[in-house]
């Protein structure tokens, strides 16, 4: 049987070996435009035009502190492609929703992942910031167009409450926040403790 094996290679080894070579170069592309492909739907530019089409939401995140964050960082993760696949393959029913336009305006997340995973990796919520003075000057409409300038003081706060600290707009993380909401959205919110 491995005789006739061998001579059946031995009669037609140039096409077995155009076989192979065609295999590896179909095999090669398809690592290649896979890979592609990951990558271009992993930017921010795929994510804010030519998936979710969400152009208020794009154009404020590019005028953001984070238009140097990468969305897929913090809306998939920081993670190794074995981790990160798996999730995303469960969001393919977006693309559905997208196609089908079969989705409500506005479009409301239901399921975010935790601040820890997110935030925090950038964020310490440990770290104390001091106050910071920021400056924002407006032109009156006038025809000297006269400055009009405006100083905010922005409490960042942070730190741990053992250390007397957990104070500022951070203080959410050091703290428990109970709140009650009137509507499925949470977007009317009459008490707050």
């Amino acid at each position: 049987m491995i005789r006739n094996a061998f001579q059946l290679f031995r009669q037609h080894w140039k096409l077995t070996l155009a076989t192979i070579i065609v295999l590896l170069i179909v095999g090669v592309l398809l690592v290649v435009v896979s890979a592609t492909v990951w990558e271009y739907t992993n930017s921010t530019e795929f994510c804010g035009t030519t998936c979710h089409t969400m152009p208020p939401e794009y154009a404020a995140y590019k005028q953001s502190p984070h238009a140097r964050v990468p969305c897929v960082d913090c809306h998939l993760g920081q993670e190794s492609f074995l981790e990160a696949f798996p999730r995303k393959a469960k969001e393919i029913r977006h693309v559905y929703y997208a196609l089908s336009k079969d989705y409500e305006i506005p479009i409301y997340v239901r399921s975010l992942r935790p601040a820890r995973e997110t935030c925090e990796r950038c964020h310490n919520p440990a770290k104390f910031s001091a106050d910071s003075l920021k400056k924002i000057v407006h032109y009156r409409p006038d025809p000297e167009n006269t400055p009009r300038e405006i100083f905010l003081t922005l409490k960042t706060g942070g730190g741990r409450r053992s250390e007397g600290l957990g104070r500022g707009i951070h203080w959410h993380i050091e703290s428990e926040v109970y709140y009650l909401s009137e509507d499925d959205l949470h977007q009317k919110i009459p008490y707050v403790k």
